[in-house]
């Protein structure tokens, strides 16, 4: 939580609001290990009962050897971070307290790992329990301390593992052995690989490791101990040798596998120069087997010389004797002098000298440990430490915190070691997280409404970022307003165009260098033009992207009519300076466009002049029109069509809004396609009626004859160039509408017929008539002329008629009140 503290901290600071926290699954690391980093760790257990004696063993030398899958490397599978295994530790118990440790071998294909490790108390009594440590990425050099792995009593180790010579000593001496005649490295060893001598005779090929002349055990006690494997016992076969020639003075040392001579085949022999010398030649009873490892110890010391077989103390077998030459040579192998070089044939596997007398417990702890690593240290389930961090997911609207408090939803992944662990809202910390790992985010859809994820930075600093144990990263969504990049406002007698989705464009070396063609609609007009080009190109650092200098980042326009024909080019922007990532040049003024603009490419500067160019983005273009002005006009221009010729007129006025007065053609749409005519007297386009200054009036003449259909035309008048446009109606009105109506007879009797008569003239035929009034039927009225009725009611009746046209508007007239009598018999008389 504490880590998570920080990360709110800094949220609050720059971004003003409080992230919500979610917190992923990840192991909880064991307690406070010394050494950060190590995401894996396997408990080795020392098995007590194969600790010799009663006592402590004090800066024991331990063998571990193992072969696990979780320790192949990361590429192969495994957990171990360093292909040389240089991140591979060993730490007592608490993790605190690292112990000095040797690789001997390691092997990241397969897991395999060999190497020794001091243990500073070796308990008898009591089970040790020492932890490996593996799995630190930002480890890259060894952590070993090889030399320190062996106290100050070693005078020398060699494991007679390497491939080739010379073979190394482990110890701080340095007596590496130089190889000489026929020895096979690599060969098959007791703990690791051996050294292989192929000598067939005691005289044969010279095969020997010469490990110099400072090597001193010049004094009693000290001890001697190899694994061996002798081929035979045919002659003598030396294991080790230090000295310069037979005689009493110059015979340190000689180990020697007995051909027989003193004792039987395969004892152990010591010289210390011959009996009849005044030296001593000691043989065992114990016979060595041949073609099989056996782990030989001799502890020469004052009044005995004892020996160890495979840990066991064998016997007694006397007085060892040192001559004095300190500076005699040490062999392993042969005998340095000519006399018997008795070589050695077989192979031999750590080496030791030491110059004291080593312990019989320490010998059988050796033989324990070496001749069964697995059953002296137990190894257990790996133990996973996953190092954590924080992940923090932000969003930003035009660089300012989004949403400024609270949270929402965004559709994001956020992935890594252990798959999509997002939830997609933001602001969001990602608390305890696996770290040491890599982790991409991916923006899917959502964000502020009306705004869109900057296409070109979607998320800064990087979509894809490390996190190192114990540290917070941040992902950031980068929204923008509106539909694009582009700077540029609209305004009028602009014309803009997005180059979307953008694409960055290269010298002619590197593709893309073009793109496009982006389509204008409608077409950019005739005329001349200003035109401003945007560019972007994301500087990281000093001097350009990525921290380097990027001279000359600069593209131009190609504009293409309706055939993708080329029309003109622009003029190239300019170059990007290097603490900046936009940049908006007006590129041409006054441009002009000898046809109309359908499409544009945008075209690397490279394709100008060949220079020296580097990348970058087109974002938008801008082209304001250089010369600028407005129509209006008269408004309706009303005619009524007669017998002749009618006459109308309509007045255009041109108004300068920027640039300086130009001449402007006016051109009709929408006129009648018969009975109309029309001129215009003044146009600007007609250079003996030139326009100044600022306005000009323009008169347009129409002349509309019988033909001219009646009713109302829209006509839309274009001034060219930018192709400017006003619109009005031109009213065509036919003769007026006439009506009067008739009646006869006006007066009748019930059930008599009165014939109605509407009188029409003027309009359009033909009519259309409509009789209402005192019991006339409805839905529908009646709509014959003449029109007859009779009535079954007495008294006066109205009647109205309404007459309508094509061209004008519905008349409607009274017509003359009829009278209606009831029937009266003339034979009846009055009384």
């Amino acid at each position: 939580m504490k880590n998570f503290l920080k990360t709110a901290t800094i949220l609050l600071i720059i971004f003003s609001w409080l992230p919500s926290v979610q917190n992923a699954s990840a192991s909880v690391c064991w307690e406070d290990p010394s050494y950060s980093g190590y995401n894996q760790r396997t408990k080795i257990t020392i098995n007590h009962t194969k600790v010799s004696g009663s006592s402590a063993l004090v800066n024991f030398p331990i063998l571990i050897s193992l072969t696990n899958n979780d320790l192949k490397t990361i590429a192969n599978g495994g957990k171990v971070a360093n292909s040389n295994g240089y991140d591979i530790i060993f730490t007592d118990s608490n993790g605190t307290t690292k112990f000095d440790h040797e690789i001997e071998k390691y092997n990241g294909s397969t897991g395999q790992f060999i190497g020794w490790v001091k243990i500073p108390s070796l308990s008898p009594s009591t089970d040790k329990v020492i932890y490996m440590y593996y799995g630190n990425s930002s480890i890259s050099t060894s952590q070993e301390n090889k030399t320190a792995v062996w106290d100050s009593n070693y005078k020398g180790v060699w494991h007679m593992h390497n491939a080739s010579s010379p073979i190394r000593d482990s110890t701080v001496n340095g007596y590496n052995g130089a190889a000489f005649g026929t020895i096979s490295f690599n060969a098959a060893g007791k703990i690791n690989s051996a050294t292989r001598y192929n000598s067939t005779q005691s005289h044969g090929d010279d095969a020997h490791l010469n490990l110099g002349r400072s090597l001193d055990i010049s004094g009693l006690p000290f001890t001697i101990s190899a694994w061996v494997n002798p081929d035979n016992f045919n002659y003598f076969h030396t294991i080790f040798a230090k000295r310069d020639s037979y005689s009493p003075n110059d015979m340190r040392f000689d180990l020697i596998i007995d051909e027989g001579i003193y004792a039987n085949p395969g004892s152990i022999l010591l010289q210390s120069g011959f009996n009849f010398d005044g030296g001593a030649e000691l043989a065992s009873n114990y016979i060595l087997p041949a073609g099989q490892w056996t782990y030989v110890t001799v502890v020469p010391q004052v009044g005995s010389t004892n020996l160890y077989i495979n840990g066991q103390f064998q016997e007694n077998i006397g007085n060892f004797w040192l001559g004095t030459d300190n500076n005699a040579e040490s062999f392993v192998g042969k005998t340095p002098d000519g006399l018997g070089p008795d070589q050695y044939a077989g192979d031999i596997d750590e080496l030791r000298i030491s110059s004291v007398a080593r312990s019989a417990d320490w010998i059988k702890t050796e033989y324990n440990n070496q001749s069964n690593p697995s059953g002296f240290a137990n190894v257990g389930v790996e133990e996973s430490c996953v190092a954590t961090g924080n992940i923090m997911i932000s969003a930003t609207l035009d660089s300012q915190p989004w949403p400024s408090s609270g949270t929402s939803a965004i559709n994001y992944s956020l992935s890594g070691p252990s798959g999509n662990i997002s939830n997609s809202s933001v602001p969001l910390t990602y608390e305890d997280v696996i770290a040491d790992e890599s982790y991409t985010l991916t923006y899917f859809s959502g964000g502020p409404a009306g705004a869109i994820i900057n296409p070109i930075s979607p998320i800064s600093p990087a979509s894809s970022q490390f996190l190192p144990s114990g540290t917070s990263i941040l992902f950031n969504l980068n929204f923008i307003s509106g539909s694009n990049l582009c700077p540029l406002t609209p305004q009028s007698g602009r014309t803009i165009v997005s180059f979307e989705p953008y694409q960055v464009i290269g010298s002619p070396d590197y593709a893309p260098h073009t793109t496009g063609p982006y389509s204008f609609g409608p077409p950019l007009a005739i005329g001349k033009y200003d035109v401003t080009l945007v560019s972007y190109d994301s500087h990281t650092g000093p001097g350009g992207s990525g921290s380097q200098n990027q001279p000359n980042e600069k593209y131009y326009l190609k504009l293409l009519n309706q055939s993708n024909n080329l029309i003109t080019s622009t003029n190239s922007t300019a170059d990007i300076p290097n603490d900046q990532d936009f940049i908006t040049t007006v590129v041409n003024t006054g441009l002009q466009m000898s046809s109309k603009v359908y499409n544009i490419e945008t075209w690397h500067s490279a394709y100008i002049d060949n220079s020296d160019y580097n990348s970058l983005y087109p974002i938008c273009a801008a082209f304001d029109e250089s010369f600028n002005y407005s129509l209006s006009n008269s408004g309706t221009s009303n005619v009524t069509k007669t017998s002749s010729d009618a006459f109308t007129q309509n007045t255009i006025t041109k108004t300068l809004t920027s640039g300086t007065t130009e001449s402007v053609t006016l051109s009709l749409s929408g006129v009648p396609a018969t009975g109309v005519s029309y001129t215009i007297t003044h146009n600007p386009g007609d250079p003996a009626n030139p326009c100044n200054p600022a306005d000009c009036q323009s008169v347009i003449n129409f002349t509309v004859t019988p033909s001219t259909p009646v009713g109302t035309h829209p006509i839309t008048v274009t001034g060219s160039p930018l192709d400017k446009q006003t619109s009005f109606d031109l009213v065509v009105s036919g003769d007026p509408l006439i009506v009067s109506c008739s009646a006869s007879p006006l007066t009748v009797l019930l059930g008599e017929t009165v014939t109605l008569n509407a009188n029409v003239s003027g309009g359009t035929p033909p009519y259309i008539y409509s009789w209402n009034g005192t019991d006339i039927p409805t839905n529908p009225s009646p709509d014959t002329n003449p029109f007859g009725i009779s009535y079954n009611t007495v008294g006066q009746k109205s009647v109205s008629v309404t007459v309508t046209d094509s061209s004008s508007p519905p008349f409607q007239i009274a017509c003359p009140v009829i009278t209606v009598r009831a029937n009266i018999d003339p034979q009846y008389k009055e009384f």
